[in-house]
């Protein structure tokens, strides 16, 4: 889904560089475009949950780090408008180092909410080179939480974060395969994810493999999904590289938009 929305993209962007005109030395040169980058890809683990995939092994050298947690505060609670027509670029309310030639492509998509519903979540695709392939982080925040609906009403981004995995993160017709939750580290705060791993992608997509990690901070939902393609860059030295990105975020609501004042009428 992300992926393909991000290649569709540069499909698109390079369609109309070939067929407008070139613009007159005069004129200010062209907006800088998002560079392309496809989510990276892997072989799955194999502990599979879903019984119709697969099973595949885990690479060895991809070992989750034991995390360095901190309390996290009692949260308040923070409500995210986003309008589809207008707000699809929304860049995630959170700040992280980066390693050189690592760039940004911020947007929304349409994620299946409770029952016949759909809900517009905004995402960040953080990519960039790393030792034998590319590196991805993608970010999806300020989605609405469908597991209190049902039991006893108890928040679970995990279970939030394990849907967007397989409808956003990996494409439907993938074979994947994931690992039990287990506990992550995002900026020092104690995150829940597991080791997913997707293969067989349609569209010539290569294979992934990684781990997400999903928290609530002061009631916002964030989940960030970590991978690299090809399967062979995800050594133990990348993955100390992308737990690094994780362990530099700091969260900063002040990026979020905020609501235009009412027009006041006048008498």
């Amino acid at each position: 889904m992300i992926r393909l929305l991000i290649v569709a993209s540069m499909l698109l962007l390079a369609a109309c560089e070939a067929t407008v005109p070139a613009p007159q030395a005069s004129l200010s040169p062209d907006t800088p475009r998002p560079p392309a980058g496809t989510p990276p890809t892997s072989v799955s683990p194999t502990e599979t949950r879903v019984p119709t995939n697969t099973p595949r092994a885990i690479p060895p050298s991809v070992t989750p780090i034991p995390p360095t947690v901190s309390a996290e505060p009692e949260a308040t609670r923070i409500v995210v408008t986003i309008s589809p027509l207008l707000q699809t670029d929304i860049v995630p309310p959170v700040r992280l180092n980066l390693p050189s030639g690592w760039n940004l492509v911020s947007d929304a998509i349409m994620l299946p909410a409770a029952a016949d519903e759909m809900s517009v979540v905004p995402f960040g695709y953080y990519s960039g080179p790393v030792p034998g392939g590319t590196g991805v982080v993608t970010i999806l925040f300020g989605f609405n939480s469908i597991v209190p609906e049902f039991g006893d009403r108890t928040l679970n981004v995990y279970a939030d974060a394990l849907r967007m995995l397989l409808f956003a993160v990996i494409e439907p017709t993938c074979e994947y395969s994931f690992e039990e939750e287990r506990t992550f580290s995002v900026g020092g705060r104690t995150a829940r994810g597991t080791v997913y791993s997707a293969n067989q992608c349609p569209d010539n997509l290569p294979s992934i493999h990684g781990w997400f990690a999903a928290l609530n901070v002061d009631g916002l939902n964030f989940a960030f999904y970590a991978y690299t393609e090809p399967i062979e860059a995800m050594t133990s030295a990348t993955r100390s590289e992308l737990q690094a990105i994780l362990d530099s975020v700091e969260f900063d609501f002040s990026l979020l938009p905020t609501a235009a004042p009412e027009a006041v009428a006048t008498p």
